[in-house]
Parts: structure tokens; C-alpha cells; sequence
């Protein structure tokens, strides 16, 4: 049994006998302690999988009712095991390795259930295990610190963009829902492969484009056409803009903006509507400041607060520590935007500053395991340093040589701070990394 477990564990089949694919699955599931927490939710559906699974073997005249139980299975699964869980991880304090874990258990799961001929004969299923590995896979990336890198991430986009073409395929009709996951799933699959050249991404990217597009015609209210199309676009105007083509950056960025526009306007209540928003928004905005800074600061500043005021909306429906530390460095940014037009004073700027630093270490002190915490924490040291940098070279040019002394020994503690946080971050990550390896 043992030999088997272990066979199972690495993704073999066991060889003591054949069993149902629902059944490798709750042994697989049984054997993981964080699948435990969530078999509760779901014993009995899972139970009664492996029953109908058995009872296929042994009573064909039953086909029909074992293939209705078997669809229920996968649409309870999906839904009540991986999504909802899911997303109450998204929320819980240290639980990234929770997070992974799941992940790899949702991407066994829909292998096990997922066989093609099934799938492809049952559009709902499909399509709600596609939302289901989607939603994993999404919850994992967030918690990544490059999702270029991310490879398990983007094996699940891939897989769900799998499933969301056997669930358009098994309608038999043009599915605006299914082919709006698909280009959802696949812009974000593309994301960091490897072993592709950025000009076939770009490519990659313009396709999914074209089929979001496509599905907009039919159901201009699609979300994840939208979400997808303002992605892919994105990811272009970005290689664009890394290119120095800062024409072609800026239509494709507002090709983004646009979409994002249409997509909060039909759907407010959708979190990641504002969230896809605010991306198209922040990259918007830098791409005003770094190429058409002269004579443009309103523009870019009524940009920023755009943006600002999406993270915004997003909180307010599904509120976070992430959330909540991303709007606190908008805002110190949008501080140091501020001083650098000449549109705040040393007074109230240093109180924004000190109040959204200290702010940002409170978060990181509560969650001491998210990284992303750690990360912004480090951002709101070095933004407040550059500010009071900034300061200093005022302070200089009016030859106050007292005040530039101490706003450099303020800026240099933050600089300090940032630094040390940073080599914590580090020393953790290769702490992680020896603990895994052992």
C-alpha cells in the first residue's frame, strides 16, 4: 500500500489494481492534509464518484445515470472544492504554501476527471471546471513575486484555457462565455514562456485579441473577453514600449483602458473588473509620465487618480491586506508625482509620506509571511526616501544647508530600512528554498 501511496504521489497509477479515475483522485486528495480541510465541504459528493465510478464496471445498463451523477460530481467539485476554498485563501494571512498546495491538487483533480471524451460531451462541466483550475491558478499568481517565472501558474491557465475550448466545443454553437474564458485563460498562459520569442507572444497575444473581439460582437458584456483583450493588449504595448515605440505602447494601452472602461460600466460589483482596470490605468500613466512628462502633469495626474481610485473599488468589495498596501504606495507615489510639479509642500507632503510608510509596516508586521507585504514594504522606505531626497535638493538651492542635513538623515534612514527589510526578504527566500530542498 505503501509502494502504491508513493506511486500516487508522483503522479503514477497505482499498480496493486485498476481503479476509476474518480477514485485515484480521493485517494490522492485523502493523502494531502490541506485536502482534508476541503474534502469536508465535499466527502459525500466525492464518495458517491467513486461509487458511480465502480458501478460503471459492473452495470452498463446504468450508463446514463452513472454519466448524470459523474457530471455532478465534477460541477460540485469544482465549484465547492477549488474555487470556493480558493478564495477564502485568498484572504487568509500566510497561507501562500496553502495556496500552492491546492493548486497542485486542483491541477491532479481536473486531470483525473477531465478526460476529453467526457468533457467534450458535457459544455457545463467543462466550463466549470475551466472557471475552477482558473480561479487556482489565479489565486497562486497573485502571490507571486514575478509571474514570468511562475511556471506551475501558468501551467493552470493553460489547462483551464484547455477545458474552456471543450466546453465551446462541446456547445456545438459560437459560446461567448467559453470562448471568453478561453482568451481570458490563454493571455495569461502566455504570459513567460520560456520557450518563446517576445515576437511570438506578441503574435500569440494579438490572436486572442482578434477572438476576444469576436466574442465582444456577439456579447459586448462578456467580462472575461474584456479582462482578456485588455491583458493581451497590455502585454503588448508593454514589448512596445520596451522597444522604444512609444506610438504603438500608447494605442494599445488605450485599447486596454477602453476595455477596462466597458467592463467596470457593466459589471462594478466584479472586483477584478476594477482590478484589470486599474492595470490598464497604471500603465497608462507611466507611459504619459516617461514619454510625454513636458507640459502633461494634469493628464498624468488625472491618470493616477483614475487608477488610485479603481484599487479603490476593489477593496471596497473584497477588501485585503494586498489591496490595501497596493493603494498606500499609489498614494505615496502619487505624493512624490506631486512634489516633483511643485503642487505640495515639504509640511503636508512628509505627513502623507510618514503616514502611509508607517501604515504599509503595520500590514507587513500583521502578515509577516505574505511576500508581496515585504515587497511593498520596501517600496513605501525607498518612495519616501526619494521624496525627501527631492526636499533636500530644494533645501540645498534655497541654501538652508541645516534643513537639507537633516532631510538627508531622514531620507538615508529610509533608504537604511528598505535595504535591511530587503536582505530579510532575501534570507527568507533562500531559507524557503533550503527547507523545501531538505
Amino acid at each position: 500500500v505503501r509502494d502504491d501511496l508513493e506511486r500516487v504521489r508522483a503522479g503514477l497509477p497505482p499498480q496493486a489494481a485498476r481503479i476509476g479515475r474518480a477514485g485515484r483522485t480521493w485517494r490522492f486528495l485523502r493523502r494531502h492534509p490541506a485536502a482534508s480541510v476541503l474534502a469536508a465541504a465535499t466527502a459525500s459528493t466525492l464518495v458517491g464518484g467513486v461509487v458511480v465510478s465502480l458501478s460503471l464496471a459492473i452495470d452498463a445498463r446504468r450508463a446514463a445515470e452513472i454519466a448524470e451523477d459523474r457530471e455532478q460530481v465534477v460541477r460540485s467539485v469544482a465549484d465547492g472544492l477549488l474555487v470556493e476554498v480558493a478564495e477564502t485563501l485568498r484572504t487568509i494571512p500566510g497561507a501562500t504554501a496553502a495556496r500552492q498546495r491546492l493548486l497542485e491538487i486542483g491541477l491532479a483533480y481536473a486531470e483525473a476527471v477531465g478526460d476529453e471524451a467526457f468533457l467534450a460531451s458535457d459544455r457545463d462541466a467543462a466550463l466549470e471546471l475551466a472557471r475552477a483550475v482558473f480561479t487556482l491558478g489565479e489565486v497562486h499568481r497573485l502571490q507571486q513575486p514575478n509571474a514570468n517565472a511562475d511556471d506551475l501558474g501558468r501551467e493552470a491557465f493553460a489547462r483551464a484555457a484547455d477545458l474552456a475550448r471543450l466546453a465551446a466545443e462541446a456547445s456545438g454553437d459560437f459560446d461567448a462565455e467559453s470562448l471568453g474564458l478561453f482568451a481570458r485563460s490563454e493571455s495569461q498562459a502566455i504570459t513567460g514562456r520560456p520557450d518563446w520569442s517576445p515576437e511570438r507572444m506578441d503574435e500569440a497575444w494579438a490572436e486572442t485579441i482578434e477572438l476576444a473581439e469576436s466574442v465582444l460582437e456577439v456579447d459586448p458584456r462578456q467580462a472575461d473577453a474584456l479582462i482578456g483583450l485588455s491583458r493581451s493588449a497590455l502585454r503588448i504595448g508593454d514589448r512596445a514600449r520596451l522597444d522604444g515605440d512609444r506610438d504603438r505602447a500608447m494605442a494599445f494601452f488605450t485599447t486596454a483602458v477602453e476595455a477596462t472602461t466597458r467592463l467596470v460600466e457593466a459589471h462594478p460589483d466584479m472586483p477584478r473588473a476594477w482590478f484589470a482596470h486599474g492595470a490598464s490605468l497604471n500603465s497608462m500613466w507611466w507611459l504619459l509620465y516617461k514619454e510625454f512628462q513636458e507640459g502633461n502633469e494634469a493628464r498624468i495626474l488625472e491618470t493616477f487618480d483614475a487608477m488610485i481610485d479603481a484599487e479603490r473599488r476593489e477593496n471596497e468589495i473584497l477588501p485585503t491586506s494586498n489591496a490595501s498596501s497596493a493603494i498606500l504606495i499609489s498614494q505615496m507615489t502619487r505624493t512624490f508625482l506631486a512634489i516633483e510639479f511643485g503642487l505640495i509642500g515639504l509640511a503636508e507632503a512628509e505627513a502623507l509620506l510618514a503616514e502611509n510608510e508607517a501604515a504599509i509596516v503595520a500590514y507587513s508586521d500583521a502578515d509577516p509571511e505574505i511576500g508581496l507585504l515585504r515587497r511593498r514594504r520596501v517600496e513605501a522606505h525607498l518612495r519616501r526616501g526619494d521624496a525627501l531626497a527631492m526636499f533636500v535638493e530644494q533645501a540645498r538651492a534655497q541654501g538652508d544647508q541645516a534643513e537639507a542635513q537633516r532631510l538627508a538623515a531622514e531620507a538615508a534612514t529610509c533608504f537604511e530600512g528598505g535595504a535591511e527589510v530587503q536582505r530579510n526578504r532575501l534570507a527568507h527566500r533562500e531559507q524557503t528554498a533550503t527547507n523545501e530542498d531538505a
